[in-house]
């Protein structure tokens, strides 16, 4: 017997078929560790023990579910692109029992294709890092593009200017200068200024041409 599983974030649709592809019955459960218990106990009420058990997504949302049950079944990885073109002959529209008997007709007509559902620990960290990487590239390029932006409204011929102070020389003569406490200092003394007027900082209403002037105006008188 073959055994799919269509796995959510909230709960879990499993499809039993027998080793002619049959379906014998079908079975939701919550994606908990109880969960798993009653699975173990639905499968062995029907003498599918030793069962294969064919998991899409199971690194995702189906993990805690592959550490249970790899104790005693062999548990597979199917990846999702193998279900899609069965997924039409189980009728009209999408459910999660078809979706889970697509799974388990997979796993019993392509078992030896498949791989395991848990990756070996060595892997899985050098996935969890490189989508960091990929995250932290991202989040860089986004703030950016948020600055670039802000320069324009407050002087669009500056930011043209510095274009292509990505390249590295450019890098290397930025790093070296040296701003001191000038700006510390002149957001101190706008938040001064602010204050005696009982205002907020943020109940100021410049336009983006003034607070640059105004931030000139105290950068030169330090």
């Amino acid at each position: 017997m073959v055994v799919g599983i269509d796995v959510h974030k909230q709960s879990h649709t499993v499809a039993l078929l027998d080793e002619r592809g049959t379906l014998i019955e079908t079975l939701t459960i919550a994606n908990s560790a109880e969960g798993a218990e009653q699975l173990r106990a639905w499968a062995s009420e029907h003498g599918a023990e030793q069962g294969v058990i064919g998991i899409e997504n199971a690194a995702g949302y189906g993990r805690l579910l592959c550490g249970a049950l790899s104790a005693g079944h062999v548990v597979l990885n199917v990846p999702a692109w193998r279900t899609k073109r069965d997924r039409p002959a189980h009728g009209p529209g999408k459910s999660d029992a078809g979706d889970a008997v697509a799974i388990a007709e997979v796993v019993l007509r392509r078992r030896q294709e498949l791989g395991p559902a848990l990756e070996p620990e060595l892997v899985r960290a050098l996935a969890l890092l490189e989508g960091l990487r990929r995250q932290s590239i991202y989040d860089r390029t986004q703030a950016i593009q948020r600055l670039r932006a802000i320069w324009t409204q407050i002087d669009p011929q500056a930011e043209t200017q510095v274009a292509k102070c990505a390249t590295q020389p450019a890098l290397r003569k930025l790093k070296r200068i040296d701003f001191g406490r000038g700006l510390y200092w002149a957001d101190v003394n706008v938040r001064r200024m602010s204050s005696r007027r009982r205002k907020p900082i943020s109940g100021l209403k410049l336009s983006p041409t003034r607070r640059w002037s105004t931030w000139k105006r105290y950068r030169s008188a330090l």
